[in-house]
């Protein structure tokens, strides 16, 4: 649940989180959080920042930043749209 206490569209067709999961969603809360927002609205993270965050926690396999890249690039797009549609209904 959001802030504003809506459901977010991810979380409605929701499955349990696996625990050997949990730590991919993590990581994309982590860089979710420190996202950077401009005038028009947030920015997608960045695949430097995802990189970044994989050398800081040590993770070196490069299939598995592969992983941890499309995964958080995935929760991206889904949240991404979802503050899409929020501005556009706001807007009408």
């Amino acid at each position: 649940m959001r802030e504003d206490g809506n459901v977010h569209p991810a979380e409605l067709e929701q499955t349990t989180l696996k625990v050997e999961d949990k730590r991919y969603y993590d990581v994309y809360r982590s860089l979710s959080a420190s996202r950077i927002w401009s005038q028009v609205g947030p920015n997608p993270i960045q695949i430097s920042e995802v990189h970044h965050y994989m050398q800081m926690a040590g993770i070196e396999d490069p299939e598995t930043q592969l992983k941890y890249l499309r995964l958080v690039q995935g929760l991206d797009i889904i949240e991404m749209k979802s503050i899409q549609a929020r501005q556009l209904k706001t807007s009408k």
